[in-house]
This record gives structure tokens, C-alpha cells and sequence, in this order.
């Protein structure tokens, strides 16, 4: 186990580590009390758990078309998880109130005002410590002994893999063509299907990680509504999440969780980071809509356009896990340092640093 001055934490806000349900102006607040709870812990047995403060779980927070799907067959190999069955959850682990799609399929309109509260997760917590949350929208923040971890993928190249999603008969399986032009030229709102997924409408093609991470207040805006402020509440919420992981570092998470929880853990497999939301099928029809999308310079432009502060909210999150990593590393006692070579899946992150 490693000590607490060598965990990552967060970024200091003000001079200090912000608190588990502390938030700054604009984010959400969550005042429930958790102690009445007994919770399940990453790092110790249910039984030492019952008393302590740092007994923690962990959300894992899965926007479509990142790698999720991947990164949750990988967490349920992990031995110190408790993740549910399938008969309690999702095949990707989604459990809680705003766990499936359901708001997504009701449409834009109709996503509720606030989000879930912490006391939703800490039920639930009470059997398990890893579980997973595909509703980001309304997912509940800043819960106290929650540890959020999420994958964050550049924001084209996702909404290139899931708009040329194939589906049934040689069509796209989310949106058609002239639907996704419609939905970058005004402000829409798709009819309810729960075929459409995340993509309700605008706000879907429209800083959708930005909208989703800064709340419900923040994905109802029309089109041109998301605003550098918006940007900025995100990525505070980023720099409170326990692990914040680009998709093409997926194969540097076992780093991530031996630098925070003192873990070793097996390798990821060589090919996850070319992942495509673990679903790669297509077709030669698919592939040939794809091509003249991409070709079509008036569509990506737009797409481009209408995703400028989710690019910025990437790259955030590229800095932030990279300064998390070499912090990281840097900081590790001779000691942790041997147990750390002594950990096959660390050599790659160990080798970059040397």
C-alpha cells in the first residue's frame, strides 16, 4: 500500500486537496450524509471498512463510444473490485437512477433539472465497489468516499465511431445523414426512440462531454449555448476525479491504479486502445457513408465548429493525466519504486519516465 503522500489526489484548489463534496460556484452539491452507510472498500476488507472514514467506491463514469465496454471487462478481471452480477446490473456494469439511457431515449426536452443524489450510490455501495454510470448528465458528483474514474476519448474521432455506427439493413444505427446535418444547423430535438442512445438531439453533436460533466442546466442549452464558463466547470470536475484517463493511454491504467491505490495489476491487452466502443463491425455501405462524410468538408467543419470546447476539454484532460502520472512516479520512495519494476504492467510507464 502505498503511503498518502505518494496517492494521487486531485489538483490543490486555494492552496489545498479539494474534499470529496466540496464544489466551487456554478458546480453541484451534494449534502447527504453518508455515515449511515456501510460501505465496501477498494483498498481493505468489508469488515476493517465498516469504521473507517477512507473506506471508498468506485463509479466509473462511461461516456459511450470511449472505450468503456472495454474498460469494464477489464475492471471486472481485477480481484480487489466487487462489481455486480448481470442480474443486478447491465452487461457494462450500469446500475443506480441514472445508470441506463432511458433519459437520452425521452429526448432533449425532457432531461430532468438536477442530478441523482449521492445517497443513490451509497445504497447501492453497501454490496459493491465498482459499478458503472452511462447517464454522465445525471450521474451524481462530488459524492463523499466515491472515487469517479472515466475515459475520455477525442471528441471527432468518438462521434465518427458512433455517427457511423452500423445498424439494421445497411443504415447508420443512431442517426441518418440528413438527421445529423439537421441537428448541426438548428437547434433539434429527435423524436423519443430508445434506438437513439446518447443522441437526442443537438446536444448530442454539440459539446456533448462538456454538457454532460457541467450538468443538466448545461446539456439543455440550444446550440451556441455552451460557453467558456461551461468549459471551466468541467474541467474542475475533471481535476476531482480519481482517475482521468485519455483513450490512447488505456494501456498506462494499470499505472494509474498501482499510483493511487497501491495496486499491481495484470497488462491490459496490446490492441485496447484501438478500441471502438467495443463495437467494430461495419459494412462496405457503412464504410462507403463514412468516407464521403468525411470527405465532405462543409459536414466536418461544422463537426469541428460545434465541438470546439470539448477538443479543449480533452486536452485538458491529456495534461491532467500526464502530470498525474510523472508526479506520480517522481514521487515514489526507493521502496515503492522496486515494488513498482517488480510489476510487469508498470514497465511501460516506468521506461517512458527513465
Amino acid at each position: 500500500m502505498l503511503s498518502h503522500a505518494h496517492i494521487l489526489h486531485g489538483s490543490p484548489t486555494h492552496g489545498h486537496s479539494r474534499l470529496h463534496g466540496e464544489s466551487t460556484t456554478g458546480d453541484a452539491v451534494q449534502t447527504n450524509d453518508p455515515s449511515r452507510f456501510s460501505l465496501p472498500s477498494l483498498f481493505r476488507s468489508q469488515a476493517a471498512c465498516n469504521s473507517t472514514i477512507h473506506c471508498t467506491t468506485a463509479l466509473f463514469l462511461h461516456f459511450s463510444g470511449c472505450g468503456g465496454t472495454t474498460f469494464v471487462r477489464y475492471m471486472k478481471t481485477l480481484p480487489f473490485l466487487f462489481a455486480p452480477t448481470s442480474g443486478v446490473s447491465s452487461p457494462n456494469l450500469n446500475m443506480g437512477c441514472a445508470a441506463g439511457t432511458g433519459y437520452q431515449a425521452l429526448g432533449l426536452a425532457n432531461v430532468k433539472d438536477t442530478r441523482c443524489p449521492c445517497e443513490d450510490l451509497w445504497r447501492r455501495a453497501e454490496h459493491y465497489n465498482f459499478w458503472a454510470n452511462e447517464n454522465v448528465v445525471r450521474a451524481p458528483l462530488d459524492c463523499e468516499r466515491v472515487e469517479y474514474w472515466v475515459v475520455i476519448r477525442h471528441p471527432i474521432e468518438r462521434l465518427i465511431s458512433r455517427l457511423f455506427k452500423p445498424g439494421a439493413h445497411g443504415r447508420l444505427h443512431f442517426l441518418q445523414f440528413d438527421e445529423m446535418q439537421a441537428a448541426l444547423n438548428r437547434t433539434v430535438v429527435f423524436a423519443p426512440s430508445s434506438s437513439r442512445h446518447e443522441f437526442t438531439g443537438s446536444a448530442a453533436l454539440n459539446n456533448w462531454m462538456v454538457r454532460s460533466i457541467a450538468g443538466p442546466d448545461v446539456y439543455r442549452l440550444p446550440l451556441g449555448g455552451v460557453e467558456l464558463e461551461h468549459l471551466r466547470r468541467a474541467e474542475r470536475q475533471l481535476d476531482r476525479f480519481a482517475i482521468v484517463l485519455p483513450l490512447a493511454n488505456m494501456s498506462l491504467l494499470p499505472a494509474m491504479l498501482f499510483l493511487r491505490y497501491g495496486k499491481c495489476v495484470q497488462a491490459l491487452p496490446p490492441d485496447t486502445a484501438q478500441t471502438n466502443g467495443g463495437h467494430s463491425a461495419s459494412s462496405e455501405t457503412i464504410r462507403a457513408q463514412k468516407e464521403r462524410a468525411l470527405q465532405n468538408g462543409e459536414f466536418m467543419g461544422s463537426l469541428w465548429w460545434h465541438n470546439a470546447l470539448d477538443l479543449r476539454l480533452y486536452e485538458s484532460a491529456q495534461r491532467l493525466f500526464h502530470r498525474r502520472l510523472w508526479k506520480g512516479i517522481d514521487s515514489l520512495t526507493p521502496s515503492q519504486r522496486r515494488t513498482a519494476a517488480a510489476c510487469a504492467s508498470l514497465a511501460q510507464a516506468l521506461a517512458a519516465r527513465n
